[in-house]
């Protein structure tokens, strides 16, 4: 930890945020925006061969509301090329996890 995270009394290590989907979640970074972020794995280095995987962010909203669209916009568009049962499915995955948000 380093001494401004210290300072702030954060543990950087902590999760943070409100996960929609296994590869979305839904954060703030500052009092005024809400992010998206996506997880990914780092490509593995000499020093890191099997890296862990990690968040970065894909998006800013002002609204949590908006930050929700967002994602279920990209579930949606990625959802398509399966086919109409896969995108119905996919909505009602989504709306069912709405209220929490």
């Amino acid at each position: 930890m380093s001494e401004f995270d210290d300072f702030l009394g954060e543990d950087p290590k902590e999760e943070t945020g409100i996960q929609v989907t296994d590869k979305y979640k839904i954060d703030t970074l500052d009092v005024l925006n809400f992010v998206v972020k996506e997880k990914y794995t780092p490509k593995p280095t000499e020093d890191n061969k099997v890296p862990e995987e990690k968040w970065r962010v894909i998006s800013y909203h002002p609204s949590i509301e908006y930050a929700f669209k967002s994602i279920v916009d990209k579930e949606i568009n990625v959802t398509v090329k399966e086919g109409i049962e896969a995108v119905i499915a996919k909505v009602e995955e989504l709306k069912k996890f709405k209220p929490k948000v």
